[in-house]
């Protein structure tokens, strides 16, 4: 355990990424133009992936630099404080979503666009499984997930502080492969229970992924080849191949492909070419480090949880106004500018007041 000193300055490159992941996810929820340029622009990989991994990624980064300062338990305890932060915007989501709903529904005796219908038909029980887990409306389904990975968190990375990288990423690997063997392709959905659009045994592979690199980066090591043509080459064909699919310039290469595409559980062709664009992006990281510093997406990055938890409110008052901001073109730039603008305006305030680590660090005795 190191002590002393004054804890490393923030990677603003990784929250600008993440920023950047914030403002496609945002996009891609409502009817924006946009999405021409953030739905799948680069293949079989969207803005969700690069989210869980690039979270995974500062998680792993600031954790392990926790641990090593303050010792295990200490990270224990910022762990579970995060994760109990996470949990809480969860519930105000789903509290917000139900009175929202059913407000809306009594004052002008129509639901708002996009709203589940369960919460309409049942909304206690659907408030229920909210607080459980089990009812994970459209967007509502990542906060739980990652809550869920970062109770992981401290095992992990007492596994890696022992060099178990191998273990760590096998049994990761293979959790993955259970689940696309054996579990559904399309979400589960049963009376309450709607388990949301992402299999959690697939896609905890993109969460260990980001941890085992940051860790790796906090303590010095080096997991990934340097630059080589017989590296890029293949990456590089790889991403345009899927590219040329996705966007429709080349047929499917065999019928069902798009099983092997599949997002909810993040399935093998999905997977390679996700994992082969994250390489490409590392190399163009390390190499031309400046081009990834945005200020005002590192603005984003830093309050990340406020920001998303912000886009998916937002999101469904949208939606129930499509009249206003999705009937024509001009409005959905309206729509757009008005979800843009209000993610900024809250990491402004976030920005302003300080409140993303304060409590956090007083709650776990670690320095902001």
């Amino acid at each position: 355990m190191v002590s002393g000193g004054e804890s490393p300055p923030r990677d603003l490159r990784l929250d600008s990424l993440r920023g950047l992941m914030l403002v496609g996810m945002a996009v891609n929820h409502i009817a924006s133009p946009l999405r021409l340029f953030t739905d799948h622009p680069l293949g079989y990989t969207t803005s969700a992936e690069g989210f869980v991994f690039v979270s995974g990624l500062v998680a792993g980064l600031v954790y392990t630099r926790r641990r090593q300062r303050y010792g295990h338990d200490a990270t224990v305890r910022s762990s579970r404080l995060r994760v109990c932060t996470i949990y809480g915007c969860h519930l105000v989501l789903i509290l917000g979503l139900l009175l929202w709903t059913n407000a809306f529904d009594a004052v002008t005796g129509a639901p708002p666009g996009n709203s589940p219908q369960l919460m309409l038909d049942h909304p206690w029980a659907a408030w229920l499984g909210g607080v459980l887990l089990v009812n994970q409306p459209p967007l509502l389904d990542i906060l739980p997930m990652y809550a869920g990975f970062m109770l992981l968190l401290p095992g992990l990375l007492a596994a890696l502080d022992a060099r178990r990288y191998q273990l760590v990423l096998c049994v990761s690997f293979a959790g993955w492969v259970v689940t696309n063997f054996f579990w559904p392709l399309v979400p589960l959905i049963f009376g309450v229970v709607q388990m949301g659009a992402f299999n959690w045994g697939a896609w905890q592979l993109l969460f260990v992924l980001g941890v085992t690199f940051g860790h790796a980066s906090a303590t010095g090591r080096s997991l990934l080849p340097r630059w080589s043509l017989r590296l890029v080459l293949p990456a590089l064909a790889l991403c345009t191949y899927c590219f040329l699919v996705r966007h429709w310039y080349l047929p499917a290469p065999f019928a069902g492909f798009a099983d092997w595409v599949n997002k909810n559980n993040l399935a093998p062709a999905r997977l390679l070419d996700t994992l082969a664009l994250f390489f490409l992006v590392h190399l163009a990281f390390v190499r031309w480090p400046r081009l990834f510093f945005w200020p005002s997406l590192a603005l984003l990055g830093r309050h990340s949880l406020v920001v998303f938890s912000v886009h998916v409110a937002m999101a469904y008052v949208l939606f129930a106004f499509p009249q206003y901001v999705s009937s024509t073109n001009v409005q959905t730039w309206l729509g757009t500018a008005i979800m843009l603008g209000i993610l900024f305006l809250v990491a402004q305030v976030c920005e302003r007041t300080g409140t993303r680590v304060v409590h956090e660090a007083r709650r776990s005795n670690v320095p902001a």
